[in-house]
């Protein structure tokens, strides 16, 4: 693959493809090579009426983790149409979706946690360290925030209303994110909702009222006002004092008190424009609204790996 071969020769070649440095690339396709192949491997046996012994047959056009990976990380980076794709690499439109479909759950289930679909909402310490194994006594605040995306306008009239955002004007998906202020590292991705639904409606979702976090700080932003009077047993570092309509100007304190909130919450925004490098995350998504989070967590993956080796280069 001649794209493939001029990035690993030059770094600014990767980067400006893949997002990623050549050794940074190089360490992310020694992690995925064995479940890679496990799971090709899965689908070769798969077939009850296999005619032919197994490598018979047509060969594959991408036949190597290296080439698909960097297929992926392509396509997530530019976000080029599947017929771009094909102009570029060769192959077919069918070929480039399923190496795409196949890379990116691969990637999402590494360095981030995931709470499961119809898990109960978290009460304890014991049973957040279980949702997120990361967390350790290092750790001392936690940021949380959430994220619109735009989609496609569904043709359907109830998914037409139920992903119209009155917010931002357009049909949207929403993501909330926890980020650890000290490290910059993505802890945890939430289940994808409506853009529509309140961000503080998506963190009550997820934690129960009489949780206990062990010390651990929250902090969250001016949506998120009456966390503390819903979430008492929270140890809560601030959350950013709103001016309602018709009420009194901030005072001098308060003023003060947001802005010493924001330099610590601005490493929250950081993550969400690391992101969004990924123009899949920052354009309108065009395809299946039940293929976002996956991608979602697959780039906070990638994300995490930069934070990660980046750091213990420096």
């Amino acid at each position: 693959m001649r794209l493939l071969n001029q990035a690993l020769k030059q770094e600014r070649f990767m980067v400006a493809t893949t997002g990623l440095r050549i050794n940074e690339f190089q360490q992310l396709v020694e992690e995925t090579r064995s479940d890679w192949e496990g799971i090709k491997r899965a689908r070769t046996l798969s077939s009850e009426n296999r005619q032919r012994k197994v490598g018979g047959g047509r060969k594959e056009t991408f036949s190597t983790c290296k080439e698909q990976l960097f297929i992926f990380l392509f396509w997530a980076r530019s976000y080029p149409t599947l017929l771009m794709l094909e102009i570029l690499f060769g192959g077919d439109e069918v070929t480039h979706w399923r190496i795409i479909h196949r890379m990116t759950p691969l990637l999402s289930k590494r360095r981030i946690a995931v709470v499961q679909p119809g898990r109960k909402r978290i009460r304890n310490m014991g049973e957040l360290k279980e949702v997120f194994p990361d967390i350790h006594e290092a750790i001392e605040e936690m940021l949380v925030d959430a994220t619109e995306q735009r989609i496609k306008r569904p043709n359907d009239k109830r998914r037409n209303r139920q992903y119209r955002s009155g917010k931002k004007k357009a049909h949207t998906v929403k993501t909330q994110v926890i980020v650890d202020p000290k490290s910059k590292r993505i802890l945890h991705v939430s289940e994808t909702v409506e853009g529509k639904k309140h961000d503080f409606r998506l963190f009550k979702e997820t934690v129960c009222p009489s949780a206990t976090d062990g010390g651990i700080r929250l902090l969250a932003d001016s949506g998120y006002q009456g966390l503390k009077d819903q979430f008492p047993n929270l140890t809560l570092a601030r959350v950013t004092t709103k001016r309602f309509k018709g009420a009194p100007p901030l005072t001098r304190k308060q003023r003060r008190e947001n802005r010493l909130l924001s330099k610590t919450r601005i490493f929250v925004e950081h993550a969400f424009g690391r992101m969004k490098t990924y123009k899949v995350l920052d354009h309108v998504f065009r395809h299946d609204v039940k293929r976002y989070n996956p991608v979602f967590r697959a780039i906070a993956s990638i994300t995490n790996l930069k934070l990660e080796m980046r750091a213990q280069a420096t």
